[in-house]
């Protein structure tokens, strides 16, 4: 059914939940998988007691940490695997990840989400919330239960 799917790892549980299922969605379709880590650079990051290179290198290991692990678990599952890692400074992480599929031309993008409401929702924002709703392809949310 799928056969190009992106997944937005970044290294938490909802993460992990999304790189589980596409494994099996892609196994199961004999579909390839895109795994991609968004490094967000926000301008705070700017000020002047902030070290920038040494914020940015470590952003930059723990993404690539994440990304070869998700591209071992996806490699030893039998599932053919891309990965990219992709810096946002300005744009929301969101249109970070639909410029990312568009690139790599995926008719499907596994995201994973705690599914929080109310206040905590409206204090964190939620990045699936925004990727939805901008979405030209579908779009699975894997929600993680508590």
């Amino acid at each position: 059914m799928y056969k190009r799917m992106m997944v937005a790892d970044d290294g938490s549980e909802p993460g992990a939940a999304a790189l589980n299922e596409a494994i099996k969605l892609a196994k199961s379709d004999g579909g390839e998988l895109h795994i991609v880590f968004v490094v967000y650079r926000p301008k705070t990051f700017g000020h002047p007691i902030v070290n920038l290179a040494a914020v940015e290198a470590a952003l930059e290991a723990e993404g690539r940490t994440v990304l070869d692990r998700a591209a071992a678990q996806a490699q030893a599952a039998g599932v053919t695997v891309s990965t990219a890692m992709v810096a946002t400074a300005r744009e929301p992480v969101a249109e970070t990840l639909l410029a990312e599929a568009a690139n790599w031309q995926a008719d499907l993008i596994v995201m994973g989400t705690h599914g929080r409401r109310g206040i905590g929702r409206a204090v964190l924002g939620s990045v699936a919330e925004n990727l939805v709703r901008a979405a030209n392809l579908p779009v699975l949310m894997v929600r993680v239960h508590h």
